[in-house]
């Protein structure tokens, strides 16, 4: 209920060496749409909506890798997902790992209920991802511009999402450079410490 005036927003944006351990992007493929998950695989992250959108996806040939621990809430469901051919689990993976498969994919999925900022969609914007994700994600993503903002735990929306994703490969590889160059703009590590000391200077 605050007045709008009185909140400041810093995201924190990137980290200097993950944005370094981001190899060049794959080129476009013809082949399954190279979906990405990281994260904790759990249902406050929205996966179990993840799950049965793809359940519903049968007419796009995808292909999701999935970075993260299955949680506890996740763990009776995921196997059928986890399961599934078209299914890649690397698990818990370093950054470095991370930024090479962020740099291998297509779209970084995230359906997410609740988080404060997701610094990993940061790190997808800055490896050239196209972003699907929630505005509960706390990010700077902008529906139609980085990528696609979806209703929180919304399956239709999702699977609408995914599949206009699919339809238009050109689309999603000058979206992603275009949200490559915007962080390695707007939002480089340093970025954040200038903004805090400006934001400390106006309130003094």
């Amino acid at each position: 209920g605050w007045d709008r005036s009185r909140v400041d927003v810093i995201y924190l944006g990137t980290d200097d060496n993950f944005v370094a351990a981001i190899p060049p992007r794959d080129p476009a493929a013809d082949g399954p749409l190279r979906l990405l998950y990281a994260g904790a695989f759990g249902r406050r992250k929205g996966c179990d909506i993840l799950q049965a959108a793809l359940a519903r996806l049968d007419d796009v040939d995808w292909h999701l890798t999935i970075c993260g621990a299955v949680e506890a809430d996740m763990a009776a469901d995921a196997p059928a997902l986890l399961n599934d051919p078209r299914v890649d689990y690397r698990g818990v993976v370093a950054f470095a790992a991370l930024a090479r498969q962020m740099a291998a994919a297509d779209v970084f999925v995230f359906p997410t209920l609740a988080e404060g900022s997701a610094r990993v969609i940061f790190e997808a914007l800055a490896a050239g991802c196209y972003i699907v994700t929630t505005p509960n994600a706390g990010s700077i993503v902008r529906d139609g511009e980085h990528g696609a903002l979806v209703p929180p735990a919304d399956v239709d929306s999702l699977v609408a999402a995914l599949r206009a994703a699919a339809a238009d490969r050109a689309r999603l590889a000058a979206t992603g450079a275009a949200n490559a160059a915007l962080v390695a703009r707007e939002y480089p590590q340093s970025a954040y410490g200038a903004r805090l000391d400006a934001l400390y200077d106006r309130l003094i």
